[in-house]
């Protein structure tokens, strides 16, 4: 019972559980989403550690643009090679 109560005794240990779940709740979306698609999916973590690298290289790149308009392009980015047909699947 201490694993499962003793992390939600204060503001501070919710706000880290939640930093960590929230992340590993949305690759698990994603693998369950691929796995129902008939595509089994056995990354999700390092896909998620490679974007996570890739926006921060990005991001570090064009220090003066607006924030706004780099999140805008960086989804435009994942749009782009979906609608190109740019297969990132190995197979």
């Amino acid at each position: 019972m201490v694993i499962l109560f003793e992390p939600l005794k204060t503001t501070l240990q919710l706000t880290e559980v939640l930093i960590r779940a929230i992340p590993l709740t949305i690759i698990a979306l994603g693998i369950s989403v691929a796995y129902r698609s008939g595509i089994i999916n056995i990354g999700g973590e390092g896909q998620m550690a490679m974007g996570i690298l890739g926006t921060t290289a990005v991001a570090l790149a064009f220090p003066e643009l607006p924030k706004p308009i780099l999140l805008q392009w960086l989804s435009w980015q994942g749009q782009w090679q979906e609608e190109s047909g740019v297969s990132s699947q190995v197979s």
